[in-house]
C-alpha cells in the first residue's frame, strides 16, 4: 500500500507527545503546541482528549507515559524501493551516500527505464573515474573550507589553472551538468565540473563567511490557463525557482516566480514553449523580449 496510517498526522503529533513524555518535557501547553504545529487545527478536540481521558493509554495525567523508548517511524518497502531507485542514479552517487541495507531490496524502476526530453544529450560523464574523484575533491575542499588549485579547460578549449575558493555546487537540469561556483573578491568563477582535469585541495583556508553575490534578481509574473495539463507542466519545468501560485478562477492561476537575471534566456524561451496558455504580465522589460523573439519568428516563418 502506498498510504499508511503510521505516517498521519495525529500518528506523527502524538509520537511528538510521547517522545516528550519519554524525556519528562511534557506539559498541557506543548500539548497543545504540537497539535497546532503537526497535526489539523480541529485535532486538539480529538487527540488531547483521547489521550486525556485514557481512551489512548499513551500518556496519563501527571504527563508521564509507560512507553519507554521513543517512536521512531518504520521504513515502509516503497519508501526502500523508491530510495533504492534514487542510489541508482549516478549523479546520487557523487555523494557517497550510504546504501546499508539496501543490497536485497528492489528499484521501482531502473535508471535506463527513464526518458528525459527538453534536456541536452551531453551530460557530465558521471562513471568517469576522474570526474568522480574531481568532484569529491571538490566537495571536501568546500565543506573544510579549503582553497583548490583547478586545472580546467576554458570554453576555447584552452586549459587554465587557477587556485580559487569553492563555495558551492550547482546542477543544471536541462543541461545535466554540474558546475562549481567559486568566489572571489570582485566576482564569482563558475567552472562547469566536466571541464575539470584536475582539482588539489590546498591547506589554506580561507574565511567561512565568504559568500557569493549573486547577480541580480528578477519577478516574473504570468498568467496561465489550465489546458492540457499546462499548470501541472509549468510547476515541473520551473520546479527549481521560488514561486507562488494563486488561483483566480476556474481554470486560470497567476504564478510568481523569482530568476536571476543571467538565467533570463532560458526563463525567456521556456515562457514561449507554452504557447498561448500562458501571458506574461511582468516585467515590462522581458515582455518586450518576448514580443521580439515571436515576431522574428513570424518574420522567418513568412519569409520561408
Amino acid at each position: 500500500m502506498i498510504f499508511n496510517e503510521i505516517y498521519g498526522c495525529y500518528y506523527n503529533a502524538v509520537a511528538k507527545m510521547i517522545s516528550l513524555a519519554v524525556e519528562g518535557e511534557l506539559n498541557e501547553k506543548k500539548m497543545y503546541e504540537i497539535v497546532a504545529g503537526d497535526a489539523f487545527g480541529e485535532s486538539m478536540f480529538t487527540i488531547i482528549p483521547a489521550l486525556k481521558n485514557q481512551k489512548w493509554q499513551l500518556i496519563d495525567g501527571n504527563y508521564k507515559t509507560p512507553v519507554v523508548n521513543k517512536p521512531t517511524m518504520p521504513m515502509t518497502a516503497l519508501e526502500r524501493r523508491w530510495l533504492k531507485t534514487i542510489l541508482l542514479d549516478p549523479r546520487v552517487a557523487l555523494f557517497q551516500a550510504d546504501v546499508k541495507g539496501m543490497d536485497d531490496v528492489e528499484p521501482l524502476f531502473m535508471p535506463e527505464d527513464l526518458i528525459y526530453f527538453d534536456r541536452y544529450s551531453d551530460g557530465d560523464p558521471y562513471d568517469q573515474t576522474s570526474y568522480v574523484e574531481n568532484f569529491h575533491v571538490i566537495v571536501q575542499a568546500i565543506r573544510e573550507h579549503k582553497k583548490a588549485e583547478i586545472k580546467y579547460q576554458n570554453r576555447k578549449e584552452q586549459e587554465r589553472i587557477q587556485v580559487l575558493n569553492p563555495v558551492k555546487i550547482e546542477y543544471s537540469d536541462k543541461d545535466d551538468k554540474f558546475r562549481v561556483l567559486c568566489a572571489g573578491r570582485k566576482d564569482i568563477t563558475t567552472i562547469n565540473m566536466g571541464r575539470i582535469i584536475r582539482v588539489k585541495k590546498l591547506e589554506e583556508s580561507f574565511s567561512t563567511t565568504i559568500s557569493l553575490s549573486f547577480g541580480k534578481k528578477e519577478t516574473l509574473i504570468f498568467k496561465l490557463t489550465d489546458e492540457r495539463k499546462t499548470l501541472e507542466r509549468v510547476l515541473m519545468k520551473f520546479a527549481h525557482y521560488k514561486k507562488e501560485v494563486e488561483r483566480l478562477g476556474e481554470n486560470t492561476y497567476q504564478v510568481k516566480m523569482e530568476y536571476d537575471m543571467d538565467e533570463e534566456t532560458d526563463v525567456l524561451i521556456q515562457i514561449m514553449s507554452f504557447g498561448s496558455f500562458v501571458k506574461m504580465i511582468a516585467p515590462a522589460e522581458l515582455k518586450e523580449k518576448l514580443r521580439d523573439r515571436i515576431k522574428k519568428q513570424i518574420d522567418l516563418f513568412n519569409f520561408v
